[in-house]
């Protein structure tokens, strides 16, 4: 590892977008939303069947059965597809001489707003914190050091003399 610092950001579109001083990437999340969305798709499918099956019956066991398989299958994939996007995140952040990470904390994201019911579960779904703990354990693994810091209001506080103010439009602008 060398002196840098790297910030991420965890998203659901983009996994995460990586700043360094000098970089910033992003790692796509969009294989891991194809997989959500199947997930979903096969669960609602196998699910309206077993809704139309006596409760006990042998067809309604076995096709219980059946979507037990399958959404663990797809829980494995998932999992593996984030141990693979935590390792090239890390072996990047490596190549780059990054020994401090630090990561965006969202804990409490979904709590008491509704934001209609797609959004809500694909935000319910999202996996931020699993994400976060894979990468921390790896980054711990190749030597660096991890801390989280709580995003309330970093869009508004600015970075030099730390005053909140709201922007307006993409641009920030310390009125400071």
């Amino acid at each position: 590892t060398g002196d840098e610092i790297a910030g991420i950001d965890l998203g659901e579109k983009h996994l995460a977008a990586v700043a360094t001083e000098d970089d910033s990437f992003l790692l796509n999340g969009g294989e891991l939303r194809a997989l959500r969305h199947y997930q979903n798709q096969t669960k609602a499918k196998l699910q309206s069947k077993i809704d139309r099956k006596q409760r006990g019956s042998n067809r309604w066991k076995k096709l219980v059965r059946t979507k037990n398989k399958q959404l663990n299958h797809l829980d494995n994939k998932i999992t593996d597809l984030l141990h693979k996007l935590s390792r090239k995140l890390i072996s990047m952040l490596l190549e780059r001489g990054v020994d401090t990470v630090v990561i965006g904390e969202l804990k409490g994201i979904g709590d008491r707003v509704d934001y209609g019911s797609r959004m809500n579960q694909r935000l319910h779904q999202w996996a931020h914190a699993k994400f976060a703990q894979m990468v921390e354990y790896k980054a711990k693994g190749a030597g660096m050091s991890v801390k989280y810091v709580n995003e309330a209001y970093t869009s508004q506080t600015c970075p030099k003399c730390q005053h909140r103010h709201k922007p307006s439009g993409r641009t920030y602008d310390c009125p400071e």
